[in-house]
Parts: structure tokens; sequence; C-alpha cells
């Protein structure tokens, strides 16, 4: 008899759980993505969902904002913006509580050079916001070398062969998050493991419990539009 009831009372813990909050992923948050338009030499660009369209019109280095999505698996594409050309599509998987960055980077006009052509890159980012004095930034590797010559990984550092800060060998398209102290700092996109600098940005002021994405972007001895360049966006934290 106690047995059976011993059964009985785990049997109904059981039901409790399960039915509490937090006791399944359903109730998690749905995920969110922005996408963000890295390709140098693009016109505009128009991105979807499936079928649908997500986000219109994006010049180079517009973005949208973060949006909540219903979590599933999707295509993503990148088409010219009021056609049916279309640059890249790619298959991803949207899951609950994540956070999604989908940018094209590359270049439109990429000639016989493959591994710069217009292309989609995701990445998930933590938007909890930092503690205390401290920012958060995710650095995005988009920049390009000169036609001819391949696109070796980075690092970003500020200046000097004891840098303060550093995050070393990102890989083309791949992103890597820093936590620093807030303040103002310059940065160095530096070819990766030399001193070789790239692009420089002066005297930027990153605030304490701020995130911010950090795209190192153009084309090396550009002008104009196409030239090289680190682009700071903040995004608000969760």
């Amino acid at each position: 008899m106690i047995r059976g009831l011993l059964l009985c009372l785990v049997s109904a813990l059981l039901l409790v759980c399960a039915g509490c909050p937090g006791g399944t992923g359903s109730s998690l948050p749905n995920p969110t993505v922005m996408f963000f338009n890295a390709s140098a030499d693009s016109p505009d660009i128009d991105f979807y969902l499936d079928k649908d369209l997500a986000a219109a019109a994006l010049g180079f280095l517009a973005n949208s904002t973060f949006t909540a999505i219903e979590p599933a698996e999707r295509d993503v594409s990148a088409n010219e913006a009021g056609t049916t050309n279309q640059y890249d599509v790619i298959f991803y998987d949207f899951t609950r509580n994540s956070h999604n960055l989908m940018a094209t980077i590359g270049l439109v006009n990429y000639g016989s050079e493959l591994q710069k052509r217009i292309r989609l890159i995701s990445h998930t980012v933590d938007r909890r916001r930092p503690n205390g004095t401290k920012a958060r930034l995710v650095i995005i590797h988009a920049f390009n070398r000169a036609p001819g010559f391949q696109t070796p990984s980075i690092d970003f550092q500020t200046p000097g062969q004891n840098p303060i800060y550093a995050a070393r060998d990102i890989g083309y398209g791949e992103a890597t998050p820093l936590l620093i102290d807030s303040g103002t700092f310059t940065f160095e996109a530096r070819r990766f493991n030399t001193e070789h600098v790239f692009v420089t940005l002066n005297n930027f002021t990153f605030q304490s419990e701020k995130i911010y994405l950090v795209f190192v972007v153009g084309v090396e001895d550009a002008a104009g539009p196409q030239a090289p360049q680190i682009f700071v966006l903040e995004i608000p934290s969760t």
C-alpha cells in the first residue's frame, strides 16, 4: 500500500512539473533576426525568409531592426531589390531564444575570385546586457583585399605590439566577440599575425552596458563608398 501511494505521489509531481513555466522549450521566447548589407559594391538588397519579404531595399551599411519570428527552418535569400535576381540563399534553423544576424558580404563584381563573391553569412548574437562598465563588441570580417589578392584572416586590436584588447585570427565572413571596458579607443584591423594595418577606427567611444556590431568592410586601396572602413552599429540589449 505504501509503495502504491509513493508511485501516485511521484506521478502527480511529474504532472505538475510538466505544466510548470520553463518545463518545456515552448516557454522560451521566439527567435529574432536582423538583416545587414555589408557588400560594398551592391545595389539595394531585398532579404527574404522563404518567399516572404523580410527587409526591403537595404543599401550598403544599412540594417533592419531585430524582429521576432516563429521558430522554424527557413530559406534565407538576398535579391537585387525589386527583382528576381538572387545573389545567394542559405538554409537556416531559427531556434527559440536566439538572436540572429543575416548579412551579405563580398562583391557583386568579384571577377574570377570566387572567394570574394557576394554571399550570405549568419551568426547568432549575444544580446545580454554587459555588466558594470563593460561593452561587448562583435567583430565581423567583411573586408576584401585588392583584386588579385586573397583575403586573409584579420586581427582586430588596439595599436602596438602589446595591445590592450585583441581579437585574433578572424576569418573572412566570421564573427568574434570582444568584451572591453567602456571608454574611447583606437582599433586597427590588421593582417593576421603581422603589423600590416588594413584600416583604423580612430578614437571611438564605447559606452558601458552597450553592445556593438563592428563591421570591417570595403575594398583595399579603393576610394569613395568602397573605401576600407570600420563601421560600428549599436544594437539593443535584451
